[in-house]
This record gives C-alpha cells, structure tokens and sequence, in this order.
C-alpha cells in the first residue's frame, strides 16, 4: 500500500513539472512588438521613381533666385532641376508641383513652401519652369522654384496626381547649409533692388496712392484703385498684357504691369493670320482662367502650352 501511494506522488510531481515546463514554453514563444523601419531618404543624384514616373539626375542651384519679398521665416530660395519621364500610360497634370513637397527644419518639423512665401516669382532660369501636362511616355528635364526652411534637412515629395505614388524623401542638409538666408526682417526693397524683374511702384491714383486695375475677366470690368499689393508682372511671352500677381493670391488686370510688359516686350515680325488667331485665343483663355483661378491652375491646365 505504501508503494501505490509513493507512485502517485511521483506521478502527480512529474505532471505537475511538465505543465510548469509547457506553460515557460508557450510564455517564451511570444513575438516582440514589431517596429517600423525608418523610411528611405535618397541622395539627389538617386534615380527614383513614383508610381511609374522616373524622377534622375537631380541637382539644386540658386542661380537667378531671389526674394522679391520678405519670407515668414528664414529661408533659401532655389530651382529643383530635374529630369522626369512619365513611364505610366497616362497624362499627369503636374509632378514636383511645389505644393506637393515639404521639408523638414533642424527641428523635425515640417514646413511647406507655401508656409514661408506667397506669390514668390520663379528663379531666372534657362530651363523650362514646370513639369504640367506630361502626356504618357514624355521625358522632360526643367526647374521649379522652391522656398524651404534655413537649414531644411529632407525634402519630402507626396501627391495624389500619380496613381500608386508613396511619399519620397531626399537629403538636401548639404545644399541648404550654403545657401544664402533670408530673414523676415529683411527690406523688401533691399530684396526688389537685387533682380532686374523688379515690379515698378504703382500709379498715383487721384483718391491716393494705389493700384490701378481690376480683377473681373477681360471685358468685364473697368479700372479703379485696388487695395492690393502687386507681387510680380506676367510674361510678355506667356500671358496678356497686363496680367497681374497679386501678394495675396489672386490675379487681374493693372495698368501697372500693363506698361511694363509692353516696354518688355520684343517687336515682333508679323504673324500669319492662322498663327496670330492661335495666339489670341491663348491669350484670351489665361486671361479668362485668371480671372475665376489661381495661378498655379491656369498653369496646369493651360491647353495652349507646350
């Protein structure tokens, strides 16, 4: 009796030790919390690409870059020059579209161009300004105009534009470290001496000082003295004569930049009637689309350029 008693003991020990093993077992075979990897950030010579469109050989200059008006906060101004393919069976209405980027200060905090500036005219450059209109399999390189944080470490590029498109960081800390800084402070006039584009100042009005136009599409509207700020002039090239950028986001018709693009403008040798026609009507299409949008808008969905 003794002896049935003692192997039941045994037994009961040994199962109690292999359910304290089993439970040690089933405790060491949770998995850890997984953490995420740091995302990518390329150099600017990588070749990348965004949902089908390959971004190469991108590089940053300052050449012809300068503040027309003082930023909200310290600044550098630059061209982003870069050559883009549309590798997607689709026309995309815009890539690198300055809206679309941000970058991040020595802080980590991210900062939008348009947080720094509003109605800044682009960086005098040989290159085509915009990558718009980018019908599918078309290679194009040109420079967009960029206004980023002093001392801005990542530029950061997401849309919506290009289907399948993730976010795309590149390091910029090296190229922004020398560039020149503006501060707020800084004299708008000190700013507007330093380029030849420089928006002459605005008529005299007999109520006062002020600006001389009006902001209603062509036809529409007759000229009287604004209450706004002229930021820059149209292109003699590109836009009517007498197309306006405001320092508040909106756009019109001043007399102003009337007479400037007019003294700017080349002579040029007669057109043929089809080809005069052609330019008319392009003409007359920016200035209808300026007067109910934003720049940035008519730009990228001008059917007459390119």
């Amino acid at each position: 009796m003794k002896k049935i008693v003692s192997m039941l003991a045994t037994t009961l020990l040994v199962l109690a030790g292999c359910a304290t093993d089993s439970g040690a077992s089933d405790n060491s075979g949770v998995a850890a919390p997984a953490t995420s990897a740091a995302p990518e950030v390329h150099a600017l010579s990588d070749t990348v690409t965004v949902g089908g469109v390959i971004i190469s050989d991108m590089e940053i200059s300052t050449e012809g870059c300068v503040f027309a008006f003082p930023p909200a906060q310290d600044a550098v101004k630059f061209q982003l020059v870069a050559t883009v393919e549309n590798g997607t069976q689709e026309e995309i209405m815009e890539v690198l579209w300055p809206t679309d980027i941000t970058f991040t200060d020595p802080d980590g905090m991210s900062v939008k161009p348009t947080d720094i500036s509003q109605g800044e005219q682009p960086c005098v450059s040989d290159h085509p300004r915009e990558f718009n209109r980018m019908t599918a399999g078309e290679k194009r390189r040109a420079a967009v105009t960029i206004e980023a944080p002093a001392g801005a470490q990542e530029m950061i590029y997401s849309t919506s534009l290009i289907e399948g498109a993730e976010p795309v960081r590149w390091d910029v800390a090296d190229e922004v470290a020398v560039m020149e800084v503006v501060s707020p402070e800084s004299s708008a006039t000190e700013a507007a001496q330093s380029t030849p584009e420089t928006v002459p100042a605005a008529p005299t009005a007999s109520t006062g000082e002020g600006v001389i136009g009006f902001t209603e599409a062509p036809g529409h509207g007759s000229p009287t003295q604004m209450n706004k700020t002229i930021s820059y002039c149209g292109d003699p090239g590109l836009h009517e004569t007498g197309t306006t950028f405001f320092t508040d986001g909106t756009s019109g018709w001043t007399q102003t930049c009337a007479s400037q693009m007019m003294q700017a403008a080349p002579a040029a040798p007669a057109k043929p009637p089809e080809v005069q026609a052609e330019a008319n009507a392009g003409q007359s299409w920016w200035g209808e689309c300026m007067a109910a949008n934003t720049a940035e808008y008519c730009r990228a969905n001008d059917p007459w350029q390119n």
